[in-house]
């Protein structure tokens, strides 16, 4: 329950009149930098450091919901010569950590706070390549 409500959380907190300005900054891919109110830039930056600990929690929980999370942790993207469709669950899980960390602010997020995370969770994200420090 915890993991699914941290994002639904987020989204009521994005759909708030309240932060309109925010949200807008959050789709419309605005960098950190680009945001000269230093009070919005702060709330942008606690977002996606929102997002970062739930994928590190999600990531965390996985070798026990997920028979076939590999034993070196490593995502797994799907039609890649490691896809070989015997465990749909990990790829699934896979890809959207990966396709999360499209963004650069997550990754930013990330490269800013990285000794905080799990060894294992941002070795994953490294050898993705989703992230290149």
């Amino acid at each position: 329950m915890a993991c699914t409500s941290r994002p639904l959380n987020q989204d009521e907190y994005l759909a708030s009149t309240e932060n309109r300005t925010l949200t807008g900054y959050v789709m419309e891919g605005t960098e950190f930098k680009e945001v000269k109110d230093a009070m919005e830039r702060a709330q942008l930056k606690a977002i996606f450091k929102w997002n970062l600990d739930y994928w590190d929690y999600a990531y965390s929980t996985l070798p026990g919901l997920v028979s076939c999370f590999p034993s070196d942790g490593h995502l797994i993207l799907r039609g890649s010569k490691q896809d070989d469709a015997r465990c749909d669950d990990w790829v699934s899980w896979s890809q959207s950590i990966h396709d999360a960390f499209l963004d650069p602010r997550l990754c930013q997020t990330l490269n800013d706070n990285e000794s905080v995370y799990g060894k294992g969770f941002v070795a994953a994200i490294r050898k993705s390549e989703a992230c290149v420090k």
